[in-house]
């Protein structure tokens, strides 16, 4: 479903750079704004900036681990959020 990344990180290490790259913004928030930046809903977003965060949402995928047990369907959910969103923003580059 989702190719890994070159790069071997921890999951910390994904998040650091989620958190460097949107501040306080969570993954479905991020996962929105892409694709309206891309999509034309929205101002489009510049490239760079866009596989940037694709590689960030990428990292996020390879690092996953639940949250916590009784949020399995909600950690489920945005994490196909999250695959599904890097499969069209591709499909925009």
């Amino acid at each position: 479903m989702h190719e890994k990344t070159e790069i071997t990180l921890t999951r910390r290490e994904a998040i650091k750079e989620q958190a460097a790259q949107f501040g306080n913004l969570e993954l479905p928030t991020i996962c929105l704004a892409l694709r309206a930046g891309v999509n034309g809903m929205d101002d489009p977003m510049d490239e760079k900036r866009v596989r940037k965060a694709l590689v960030m949402l990428q990292m996020r995928l390879d690092t996953w681990e639940p949250s916590y047990n009784k949020s399995e369907r909600l950690d489920s959910a945005v994490k196909e959020m999250v695959a599904a969103t890097i499969e069209e923003v591709r499909s925009y580059l």
